[in-house]
This record gives structure tokens, sequence and C-alpha cells, in this order.
């Protein structure tokens, strides 16, 4: 985040118009400072997408260390956390129905991209029927899709 900031700050902004997919699997970043970031940024060609789980053990310890809500461990049910992915372009995903090995239920985002082929369309397609644009989702491990929460 602090990269695209910095392109942007720089007038760099070709470079960023340029990206298509720009995902943050379990960002473990200061939701302050992400905040920060975004207004910096401002919006992406395409919707930031953001991996995330409130579950998620390694954030909780990070939160406990530098006393800062950590993004990657974002509620999609908080209306906070609905508007603000409405208002800067971001897609954020609970990936809490995942499973994994990791015992600090951190490393979930590894097993969507083995699912990938079956959701891709869901955020690579803008014109497709169930294009998940800006807002929030969970993705369901069943169907592996993206179901919209709040909209």
């Amino acid at each position: 985040m602090e990269t695209l900031a910095n392109m942007s700050r720089e007038r760099r902004r070709s470079i960023l118009d340029r990206l298509s997919n720009v995902v943050l699997a379990a960002p473990d970043i200061d939701v302050v400072d992400m905040v920060r970031q975004l207004e910096i940024i401002g919006r992406l060609p395409r919707p930031l997408t953001l991996l995330v789980s409130s579950d998620d053990t390694a954030l909780t310890l990070s939160r406990i260390v530098t006393g800062g809500r950590r993004v990657g461990a974002d509620d999609v049910h908080d209306p906070w956390v609905q508007a603000a992915a409405k208002r800067y372009g971001a897609r954020v995903v609970d990936i809490s129905e995942l499973t994994t090995a990791d015992s600090f239920r951190h490393a979930r985002f590894t097993a969507m991209v083995a699912l990938y082929s079956k959701f891709h369309t869901q955020i690579e397609d803008p014109s497709g029927k169930h294009y998940a644009g800006p807002g929030v989702f969970v993705f369901k491990a069943a169907t592996s899709t993206l179901e919209p929460i709040g909209q």
C-alpha cells in the first residue's frame, strides 16, 4: 500500500491506472494507516481486493502488540467496513470459511489459489452477471463464489 501511495504522491498515476488486479491477503496494516493511504491513492481502475478474516490469530496478536486495528481482521458485517469499501472502491472478502492447516488461521488465502478458476469471472469481468465490484462479500467455500453482504 505504501508503494501505491508513493506512486500517487510522485504523480505516477499512469502506472497505477494500468494495474488490473491488486490483492492484499490478510494485510497486517493498521486501519488508520490504510485509510490515509487510500485517501492518497484514490480509486484504482478495478477494485482493490482485501482478503480478511476476523478470527485470524496472527492479526489478533499484531493488534495486541501494535495497539491498532488490523485491516486483515476486519469484519465484513461492520457497517463502517461496508461504507469504507464503497467509499474507497475496495472489494473486502471474508475468507473465514476456507480451511487451513495453519494454527494461526493466517494462511487461508493460499486455499483460494486452487479455487481461482471457479470464481475469477466474479472479480475480473465487470460486465458479468455476478460481478463483485466495490463492497463487502463472504467467500462461500462450498460454491466457490463471492456472496454480497448488505447490498
